[in-house]
């Protein structure tokens, strides 16, 4: 579960685990992948609001 000002409410359908959490941390944050398994992993999308 992911909330706040930039989330879109609503339900996804995708399946997610938690090297995909962790990319888009890294994502979010522009950082390199930190770990083995989030360098293949997808960052979650579809989610957020357009900043302004």
């Amino acid at each position: 579960m992911l909330w706040g000002e930039d989330v879109i409410p609503g339900e996804v359908r995708s399946r997610y685990d938690h090297y995909d959490l962790l990319r888009t941390i890294e994502a979010i944050f522009d950082v390199a992948p930190m770990a083995t398994g989030d360098a293949k992993a997808r960052p979650i999308g579809g989610i957020w609001r357009e900043r302004r």
